[in-house]
């Protein structure tokens, strides 16, 4: 397998969910700034997982960012996805599922200023890291059928 494919990624559900997530990793960094004992805490680790995939697969990312950037800038209502495979991926995508769970919870609790994130945005979020769960383990890509 060459690629992981994500058809009919909803755009403006990305929008919001890229959004969430920039919300959470600044707060996180204001917490790990303020609080030292928060760097050994859920906000270290996820700041520390978020530089981790950043680094290691950021040119991965950067053309699906682009096409969801210009796919949103056009007004289009889904975009189809393509991240290359590369080694570790299967790691990063469970470290990133399961960190981003706890920080459901983390919210949840209200600790955070940072909402939990919306039951699309949660959708999403579990559609697409089980696309590349699925498609690691050689299944055919399923297109998104949630939520606009």
């Amino acid at each position: 397998m060459d690629d992981i494919l994500l058809l009919g990624y909803p755009v403006r559900l990305g929008a919001l969910q890229q959004q969430h997530h920039d919300e959470i990793v600044r707060e996180f960094q204001l917490l790990s700034m303020s609080r030292p004992e928060s760097r050994s805490g859920v906000p270290g680790r996820l700041l520390e997982l978020v530089d981790l995939l950043t680094s290691r697969f950021a040119a991965e990312i950067a053309e699906p960012q682009r096409l969801r950037d210009q796919a949103l800038a056009s007004g289009a209502a889904q975009v189809d996805l393509r991240y290359p495979v590369r080694p570790g991926m299967r790691e990063a995508v469970l470290a990133w599922e399961t960190m981003m769970r706890e920080v459901d919870d983390y919210c949840r609790r209200g600790t955070l200023l940072a909402l939990a994130a919306p039951a699309g945005v949660v959708a999403l979020r579990e559609w697409s890291l089980g696309e590349f769960l699925r498609q690691l383990d050689g299944q055919p890509p399923t297109p998104w059928s949630g939520p606009a």
